[in-house]
């Protein structure tokens, strides 16, 4: 994470995530949210941490679109 310093046009790093865990502490993980405009859905459980890395997962839903 990094902070912004407008007067001086610069960034100062004040932490980093090693991603050993999901730090809910650092982290807010959405669960059924989305944005204006987008087809897609935020799912809690598609947000993990694995080797090291955080994984924001991808799947396909399983619904029809109405008229």
């Amino acid at each position: 994470m990094w902070d912004w310093n407008e007067a001086d046009d610069t960034f100062t790093k004040r932490w980093r995530d090693e991603f050993k865990t999901l730090d809910l502490s650092r982290w807010i993980v959405s669960n059924n949210m989305s944005y204006e405009s987008n087809s897609s859905r935020f799912h809690a459980p598609n947000t993990f941490v694995k080797n090291g890395k955080l994984v924001l997962e991808m799947t396909k839903a399983n619904y029809v679109d109405k008229p």
